[in-house]
């Protein structure tokens, strides 16, 4: 995941990350689920997951590289799919500081059919703070967890766009490149220069209003 801003001799803000200031009043949700845990994955045999997972209704799993781990143990997989088929939300975090769950290789397909849902570039904090606020909402099912766990609701993890949704008017990301590309081009500038007040108008105003037709979501 990107960082915010980087601070050396200057400081560089990266301000499509940054989220604008919301319209309405802070609501706190004081939902919290303490039936979760972390499992780190390493090389060796597991022989306690299934027991481990009996009373869990939530696992952080964490792996290794881009979401693997060992496919040649069916005792850990077959313990992972009980949990998961009983409606335990299993997520799976990568071990690296850097890089995202994708499943490449063989071993991390094996996690996905063993119903576990792929926590994307979240760090093990993010996505252990974030089963526990899901699974502590009784009006969710598992299912709707883990559908929520994958979407960006603070921040906390790095969505791609499809070719549409990347294209689309009311995409913040799109208005900003639109408006970059203007300006490093030169085009903004020379129409500034001519006649600010229609570059303004038909210009800037248009790249401006994409970007506030897109409202930001409350917290």
């Amino acid at each position: 995941m990107k960082p915010l801003m980087t601070v050396g001799i200057n400081y560089l803000t990266n301000w499509p990350l940054i989220r604008p200031k919301p319209y309405h009043s802070l609501r706190l949700h004081d939902h919290f689920c303490a039936d979760v845990s972390i499992l780190r994955i390493f090389p060796g045999e597991f022989r306690t997951t299934r027991s481990m997972l009996a009373d869990l209704k939530g696992l952080v799993l964490q792996t290794f590289g881009a979401g693997n781990a060992p496919d040649n143990q069916p005792r850990l997989l077959a313990a992972l799919r009980e949990a998961t088929d009983r409606g335990c939300v299993i997520v799976n975090v990568t071990q690296c500081t850097r890089g995202e769950v994708v499943a490449h290789y063989t071993t991390g397909s094996a996690l996905l059919d063993a119903g576990v849902t792929p926590a994307g570039d979240m760090t093990p904090e993010a996505a252990l703070t974030k089963l526990c606020w899901l699974l502590g909402d009784n009006t969710l099912t598992p299912e709707q967890v883990r559908a929520r766990f994958q979407q960006d609701l603070r921040g906390e993890i790095t969505t791609h766009a499809t070719a549409d949704e990347a294209l689309d008017f009311k995409s913040t990301g799109f208005a900003k490149a639109v408006y970059k590309v203007l300006m490093q081009t030169g085009f903004l500038q020379t129409r500034l220069q001519h006649n600010p007040a229609t570059c303004q108008q038909q210009t800037i105003g248009a790249t401006l209003t994409c970007v506030n037709c897109n409202p930001p979501r409350g917290v």
